[in-house]
């Protein structure tokens, strides 16, 4: 008898054991997302972060274009990350580039266009015009693109991209800054401070160039400059430059820093400055701003709407250059995608010099900084996510926008996959 009811005990156990794994494995996600993760790479994070804001929200599957690299994330999101053979999901986010020269990335999506799924390309450029092979992909593989900027709408029609293309911000992790103390005052010395990639769109020569030229063997005023990535060549000569001038007030290095060295480095910092050429979005400008911190960043691309803001001393762009563009170290010889932005190594001088001398001033602003910043924190744009993967209505109309509980749209046969695959209302 005993024996009887352990068997019964066992076959139920297992029936339930395999009809969970059955129901994981078998039944179809809301969403897939598909990226690489890195947490110490900008792109690398975006898959990590949001699939951090919506996990609550939809059943979530995640597919790999990259060995992953899962230092600094969460069990939670792990377990996500780590479950294999999922379906792909009825609605698809591609958080990493679609095509590069040496990844054909959009593979992984398998088929052209599924008239079953509805699929997003997550993208950004940093300059007047996006690869040809992204525009080929992008209107033969998906349903609309997602930018993070409104800059890049015209940018990506004058390209040629023919599908939708909707503005959603990027999400930022911004809690750990948010919650740190509002800054009251300088260092001393006083520290302006760059952490971006050591590569020539970042314009950090010019930077270091300028601070040099503003603050010439000045023990009162220091540079720090810190990049995971570099370009060998730009590297040397940073190096070349410091040593050739006996510099004693720059700090350079290249180190990868955890969440907890990167925030207290941040912290380090009196003014943060972007002279970049092109941005896709620029995020280091905005954990600045979360900790109050004032900004130099020149006036070009997304960094745009950080100038609009009225809280950022703007470097005004006067003059255009080649984009060029290696890929990282894929290629030996650039390609030219448009061209990107630049100006005088004079006004940086002069921005350096107003902002360290007024720098009260700028200070005062350092609440207007935080709240402008807080809006792209996922707790502020993860209801628009959400509008994306699941919206309330769907309404199609003459123009593409995400709104909290609507997507509106311009193209009809989005309209349709929307109320075919999701049975949105219209």
């Amino acid at each position: 008898m005993i024996i009887k009811k352990l068997k019964s005990i066992w076959f139920v156990l297992v029936f339930c054991i395999v009809a969970y794994f059955s129901y994981q494995f078998i039944k179809r996600p809301d969403l897939t997302v598909i990226g690489v993760v890195n947490m110490s790479d900008g792109i690398g994070r975006q898959s990590v972060e949001v699939i951090d804001a919506l996990r609550d929200k939809f059943d979530i599957s995640f597919l790999h274009t990259l060995r992953p690299c899962y230092k600094g994330v969460s069990k939670k999101i792990k377990k996500i990350l780590k479950a294999k053979n999922r379906r792909m999901g009825k609605v698809v986010l591609f958080e990493d580039s679609v095509w590069t020269p040496e990844s054909e990335n959009y593979k992984f999506l398998g088929d052209m266009k599924n008239p079953n799924q509805i699929r997003f390309a997550y993208s950004m450029f940093e300059s007047s015009r996006i690869p040809e092979e992204w525009v080929n992909i992008l209107d033969a593989y998906f349903d609309a693109v997602v930018v993070p900027d409104d800059y890049h709408v015209d940018i990506y029609k004058a390209s040629g991209v023919k599908i939708p293309i909707f503005t959603l911000p990027l999400g930022l992790n911004l809690k750990g800054f948010m919650q740190r103390p509002l800054k009251i005052k300088p260092h001393a010395p006083f520290v302006f401070g760059n952490l971006s990639a050591i590569i020539s769109r970042k314009n950090t020569i010019k930077l270091v160039k300028a601070f040099h030229k503003a603050f010439p063997e000045d023990p009162s005023v220091k540079l720090i400059v810190n990049g995971r990535y570099f370009d060998n060549h730009i590297k040397a000569r940073i190096e070349n430059y410091i040593s050739k001038n006996k510099i004693k007030n720059i700090e350079f290095t290249q180190n990868c820093l955890n969440t907890k060295d990167y925030l207290e480095l941040f912290e380090s910092i009196d003014c943060y400055v972007s002279p970049s050429r092109g941005e896709g979005f620029s995020i280091q400008p905005r954990e600045a701003m979360a900790l109050g911190i004032p900004v130099i960043v020149s006036n070009n691309t997304a960094q745009k709407t950080i100038c609009d803001s009225g809280l950022a001393y703007k470097i005004s762009t006067e003059f255009t250059r080649p984009a060029l563009r290696k890929w990282g170290k894929i290629l030996e010889v650039p390609v030219q995608y448009g061209f990107e932005y630049d100006f005088k190594e004079e006004r940086l001088v002069e921005a350096l010099k107003n902002v360290y001398e007024n720098y009260d001033s700028y200070l005062a602003s350092s609440e207007k900084l935080r709240n402008w910043v807080k809006k792209y924190d996922y707790s502020e744009v993860c209801p628009l996510y959400k509008s994306l993967v699941k919206p309330d209505k769907i309404i199609l109309s003459d123009s593409n926008g995400i709104s909290i509980n609507c997507l509106t749209t311009n193209d009809k046969e989005l309209f349709e996959k929307y109320k075919k695959v999701l049975k949105t209302p219209s």
